[in-house]
């Protein structure tokens, strides 16, 4: 008789709210389940919901957490162990359950950790370690910019998860989207009132990744054309976005 699992997603994140990265995590979880003979009988989904911040309340999380006790389920499946656990103390408590439940199934798409085993705990209890560390470092490098931000008097830029903003560039306006379109599409360095307003490709080329990573290229402008230096792109690429 198959085992049954729950699927457990999260992320910290969705400026678009359109659950696609959640949605992203369980198909994957779910091929996972179908290659073990365990039956995946539900998804505790935390969207939008981060794991680090120590005064949030995952309530999918607690609750997979009572039906693993309750043994309404064998075992979990994640996409990652970060999903589950940027907390040392939150890998604890499930840790704690797999105590009293040794035979308790558990899995992760990326990687082979086995909570049952003493070796297994040991690499997870550093993976946690090392997630904590990463997220608490980029909170920090985030709080030190909004401060500098806020003492020189400027916003934060548009709002999140707009792409503008990751590439620093201005966000359109309703002025520029409804021009008509005799005039050509919109595009970044582009102002409908007859100014470049912004060279968006020498400004994306000096401001995300440096000034020989990302220009243009011999046919045409970096976002504008949608032309890349095929010389210098992929190393600076990897190199700013990492």
């Amino acid at each position: 008789m198959a085992r049954k699992v729950g699927i457990y997603t999260r992320i910290s994140r969705d400026d678009e709210g359109d659950a696609m990265g959640v949605a992203r995590q369980q198909q994957d979880c779910e091929r996972l389940a179908d290659l073990r003979p365990w039956q995946a009988v539900k998804v505790y989904e935390d969207n939008d919901v981060s794991a680090f911040k120590r005064n949030v309340v995952r309530d999918e999380f607690e609750l997979m957490l009572n039906d693993l006790r309750a043994w309404l389920i064998d075992g979990i499946v994640a996409y990652d162990l970060d999903r589950l656990a940027r907390q040392p103390r939150d890998l604890e408590r499930l840790i704690e359950i797999f105590d009293d439940r040794p035979k308790s199934e558990f899995a992760t798409v990326t990687n082979d950790v086995n909570l049952g085993t003493p070796d297994g705990r040991t690499m997870a209890r550093i993976m946690v370690a090392f997630a904590n560390k990463s997220s608490h470092d980029a909170s920090r490098r985030i709080s030190r910019k909004h401060l500098e931000l806020a003492q020189q008097g400027k916003d934060s830029g548009p709002p999140a998860g707009s792409s503008w903003r990751m590439l620093g560039l201005p966000s359109r306006t309703p002025s520029t989207q409804a021009e008509p379109s005799r005039r050509g599409p919109w595009r970044p360095g582009r102002s409908y009132s007859g100014a470049l307003h912004l060279d968006a490709r020498n400004h994306a080329r000096s401001t995300v990744c440096g000034s020989t990573a990302y220009g243009m290229g011999d046919g045409g402008a970096g976002l504008g054309g949608g032309a890349v230096s095929t010389s210098r792109t992929p190393t600076g690429l990897r190199t700013a976005f990492a």
